[in-house]
């Protein structure tokens, strides 16, 4: 039995396995094999040459707390039905997780089908979205503004940076999320095509000033993304959206947390709001990110606590650490509070504060004085990840 990285003559057979496994379209299946995959990011488990396991790693750079670092996506868990509960995922992650930190990787996510599998090895979640539903027609009374480009294989060279552009500004407040590079919108665009989505950018005055990315699907109208520079851009989005009302009743908006969207609409009552996880993240070299996250926050100098991690797959985690200021070194003291990978890993991302983590009952305290003075340091931030693949 042996957990390695595939070759050539694997594709094919991980091809299959992903059909076989995942409910996607061949369309998107053909877009992905033909487009994204990479021997090197396909890590396969084979017992005597025969094919039972894979998962993808693809490579993103994420910015977190303000410090972009390589970051890989565990995507496409597949095991032959017959195999399944036999321990073959197992060492499929564990390898995983250690090769990401042997190279040097921060953390590592995925998106969950069964959260409590990937909590096993220190995944929890860390990106949430926020998803509106309403009638077509609360969009009526909106008028065109700006001007609306299709965005198609013809013209994606000459509007590749203005879409950048536009996602930039949208994230530059975010302190967690994807660094898209320009090349990223050709691979969206073509990702969107294999499934008969549509984008759209919206240009004022020759400047880009949003866009927005749909699939239709019987009576909806399907938005994956949504960004606007103002409240005219939003305007001209929701006018396109309504010339759609003679075929489609349904509008459903995915979009980061806390976007107050509905408060666009004229009447909120109308409209359906939920928030939901979607990623796990983990963090795979706990020194590295607090060494981050420390100078990306200002750690005042006058504070100083110790924090001790427990970390059951990746020895060098499970240390104490003291802090004053920004110098962090390890240490063998007592500990002002106790933590395990994946809370701290929720802390670093910061989709809890610290507070609501020891409300939740996730952390171990043992200097509460001291733990109390950081509620205002360790707070919660603003994440953002839609990515599927």
């Amino acid at each position: 039995m042996k957990t390695i990285y595939s070759a050539k003559e694997d594709r094919e057979l991980s091809k299959a396995l992903w059909k076989n496994t995942f409910k996607d379209s061949q369309n998107f299946i053909d877009f992905y094999f033909d487009f994204l995959h990479r021997d090197e990011n396909l890590l396969i488990y084979k017992e005597e040459e025969n094919y039972l396991a894979s998962l993808y790693e693809n490579p993103y750079q994420l910015r977190l707390n303000s410090c972009v670092d390589s970051a890989r996506y565990i995507v496409a868990v597949a095991v032959l039905p017959e195999h399944r509960g036999s321990g073959i995922m197992r060492k499929l992650l564990e390898y995983s997780l250690h090769s990401s930190f042997t190279r040097g990787e921060t953390s590592i996510f995925l998106s969950p089908i069964d959260p409590a599998i990937y909590r096993r090895f220190g995944f929890d979640y860390t990106f949430n979205l926020e998803e509106y539903s309403f009638s077509i027609e609360e969009l009526k009374h909106f008028k065109k503004k700006d001007e609306i480009i299709r965005i198609t294989e013809d013209n994606i060279f000459d509007n590749i940076a203005n879409l950048k552009k536009v996602y930039d500004g949208a994230m530059k407040n975010f302190d967690n999320c994807l660094e898209r590079k320009e090349e990223y919108f050709i691979r969206y665009l073509k990702e969107l095509e294999s499934e008969y989505g549509l984008l759209y950018l919206v240009v004022r005055e020759n400047e880009p000033a949003g866009y927005i990315s749909l699939f239709f699907q019987d009576e909806l109208i399907n938005i994956r993304e949504l960004f606007f520079k103002d409240k005219s851009s939003l305007e001209s989005i929701f006018f396109l959206l309504y010339s759609h009302c003679n075929y489609y009743k349904t509008i459903k908006i995915t979009t980061f947390e806390n976007s107050n969207l509905n408060h666009y609409l004229p009447n909120q009552r109308k409209v359906t709001k939920i928030n939901y996880p979607f990623l796990m993240s983990r963090i795979l070299n706990a020194e590295k990110a607090l060494k981050h996250y420390l100078k990306s926050k200002s750690f005042p100098e006058d504070l100083s606590f110790s924090l001790e991690i427990s970390d059951p797959l990746i020895e060098e985690n499970n240390a104490a650490f003291s802090i004053e200021g920004t110098n962090l070194k390890k240490c063998s003291s007592i500990s002002d509070m106790k933590m395990e990978i994946s809370v701290f890993s929720q802390l670093i991302f910061g989709y809890f504060s610290l507070e609501e983590l020891i409300q939740l009952e996730k952390v171990e305290i043992l200097n509460y004085d001291r733990v109390r003075a950081l509620f205002g340091f360790f707070s919660k931030s603003k994440n953002y990840i839609h990515e599927y693949v």
